[in-house]
């Protein structure tokens, strides 16, 4: 996973070599477009970038009108999509723990500020919820 840091800013994990990869198999072909949409998990959210969450959708949405195919990819382009798409996936779970993270870290600084505790301690379980819930979304 790159964790780079850019100017002195933390740059959130991301694939981007492998988010392009996926989407220019997609382009490439429509078979691979439909397995790509039928047979993974993959989400525009799990994309880093926002164009090519965009370009995901706009594949996805271009796939759906297309009639089904019996082809089903194989052999070591498919073994390499699929591992792309699990990196893109993992770097997704990662910056959602990181923004999760980040939210309670500003509730403890809130903490310090004021004196209704239980609206602070109401907030952190709503941000732990629905970590859960993107979790639970991933079979977690």
């Amino acid at each position: 996973m790159k964790m780079s840091e850019t100017r002195g800013a933390f740059m959130p994990p991301n694939h981007i070599d492998d988010e392009e990869f996926i989407l220019n198999a997609m382009r490439s072909n429509d078979d691979w477009a439909r397995a790509i949409r039928d047979h993974s998990e993959i989400v525009a959210s799990d994309f880093f970038r926002e164009s090519h969450r965009e370009e995901f959708e706009q594949l996805v949405s271009i796939t759906g009108e297309l009639p089904d195919s019996c082809y089903e990819p194989r052999g070591e382009e498919y073994l390499r999509v699929v591992l792309a798409i699990g990196r893109v996936r993992s770097a997704a779970i990662a910056r959602r723990l990181s923004q999760a993270g980040n939210m309670l870290a500003r509730l403890s600084f809130e903490y310090q500020s004021t004196d209704d505790i239980p609206s602070i301690f109401l907030r952190a379980r709503q941000i732990t919820n629905e970590l859960q819930r993107f979790l639970n979304g991933w079979g977690w």
